[in-house]
């Protein structure tokens, strides 16, 4: 049984609490960093494994909620979904390099905007 507030928990060092933050947030950082992992790096074995189940996009831009969150990869892009139905740019915070245009799809990606 716990006798401490979990908000009282959640308070920094200097006010009795353990200093832990808030947890909602730093699980929006781990999001955005699988993300930005997905991103930069094509070549990894734990992407490839993603294309292969979900599609050559990971299923992230298909507008496709998954019913069942059996996998931590769809419970990514339902939250993703999530905030940006609420109007959270996530998808904005982030740029993309075209370099040599293999991961660029001219027809799908965003350019300028919303266009």
């Amino acid at each position: 049984m716990c006798w401490v507030k979990w908000e009282d928990i959640l308070l920094p060092y200097g006010s009795g609490g353990l200093n832990l933050g808030s947890l909602k947030c730093k699980n929006l950082a781990l999001i955005a960093k699988w993300w930005w992992r997905f991103h930069t790096e094509p070549t990894a074995l734990w992407v490839k494994v993603i294309k292969s189940i979900f599609g050559s996009s990971g299923g992230i831009g298909s507008g496709t909620r998954f019913i069942s969150n059996t996998s931590a990869w769809s419970c990514i892009i339902n939250t993703v979904e999530h905030l940006d139905s609420f109007g959270v740019p996530f998808r904005d915070s982030f740029s993309k390099v075209i370099g040599d245009g293999v991961s660029t799809s001219f027809w799908n990606d965003k350019w300028l905007g919303d266009d």
